[in-house]
């Protein structure tokens, strides 16, 4: 195992990127030349955060900064589960050079390449509105996005699955002087398409009712609950949606133009 400070390794975990770069671009278009018609669209880069808040406090509350000691299946009873087990406490702090690891280990760890790719989102849409009459407007537009280097957990030491074993969960990895393996990969995926439609008719003092229904199809590799607790396959989660909103009404506010004191 390396820690941060040591040869080769970034002093933050991982290398830090100066290439986010997210520009925004959009246009309007009078289609016929009559007011009546407009052609809409836009598009973006979008990024992430750096690496989350739990990944890192995770790398303190292991060992040799905080060790932990999890058994599954203990050797021992209640009263004393550590027999023929060294104990790992007290521990102490700042840990010396020759800390002691218990086996088995548990192990939080970044990408072994050491680059940081942030998490990007590429946003899309293009639109025609038409009025339809003095206060009728409609809109059909086109949506999507994709985004890469999403974070998620996953676990690089699982346990095999053996039929008929007696084995405990521990004995029964992959690594056997470690408990699990978390990885802070950056290898999700998703992507979004969708067809937004909008019917909008105004009203007198600023009251506007709005209906607006969308199809839309999402797929990604992030598994529901974020964490994978087992090797991450390559199937992808698809989520197919159509949403009708209700006649949304929407007023504007008076606002006051006499002046004051």
């Amino acid at each position: 195992m390396f820690f941060n400070g040591d040869a080769g390794v970034p002093e933050s975990g991982v290398k830090p990127t100066y290439m986010n770069f997210a520009p925004r671009f959009g246009f309007a278009y009078d289609l016929f030349g009559d007011g009546k018609t407009s052609l809409r669209g836009g598009s973006g880069i979008f990024w992430d955060t750096r690496q989350s808040s739990f990944f890192n406090a995770r790398f303190a509350d292991v060992t040799p900064y905080s060790p932990q000691l999890t058994l599954t299946d203990p050797p021992g009873p209640f009263s004393n589960p550590l027999i023929g087990i060294k104990s790992p406490f007290p521990a102490s702090f700042p840990p010396a050079k020759d800390t002691f690891f218990q086996a088995p280990t548990l192990v939080i760890t970044l990408d072994p390449r050491g680059t940081y790719n942030t998490p990007s989102i590429y946003n899309w849409n293009l639109a025609i509105e038409r009025q339809l009459a003095k206060d009728w407007l409609a809109r059909i537009a086109y949506v999507g996005s994709r985004s890469n280097h999403l974070e998620r957990s996953e676990e690089l030491n699982p346990s095999v699955y053996i039929p008929g074993s007696k084995l405990s969960t521990d004995q029964r990895r992959v690594f056997q002087a470690y408990q699990f393996i978390s990885l802070a990969s950056q290898s999700g995926v998703s992507r979004y398409n969708s067809m937004q439609l909008t019917v909008e008719k105004r009203f007198a003092q600023g009251l506007t009712a709005r209906a607006n229904y969308t199809w839309s199809k999402s797929t990604d590799t992030m598994p529901v609950n974020w964490g994978a607790q087992g090797p991450m396959d390559s199937q992808s989660f698809v989520y197919p949606c159509i949403s009708l909103t209700p006649i949304r009404w929407i007023a504007a506010l008076p606002t006051s133009t006499q002046p004051t004191d």
